[in-house]
């Protein structure tokens, strides 16, 4: 039998100042021409990977207090 005792500490989470949230990023542009030679299912991937990631990105940001992601 393993009996375990201790304090809990209480833990307590702020926001982050805002001067230290990085700006988001500017992503390149890519023109339909550009993507001609993919084939639909790739470009379909293309497109969710790309906005999954856009929204991993504003959830982190809105995790960090960045008044702008709300």
């Amino acid at each position: 039998m393993v009996l375990l005792t201790g304090c809990a500490h209480r833990i307590e989470y702020r926001a982050i100042p805002a001067w230290l949230i990085p700006p988001p990023p500017v992503l390149p542009m890519i023109t339909a021409a550009e993507l001609q030679c993919l084939a639909p299912e790739v470009y379909v991937r293309l497109a969710r990977r790309d906005r999954l990631r856009a929204q991993e990105a504003a959830e982190l940001r809105a995790l960090l207090g960045d008044e702008n992601e709300r």
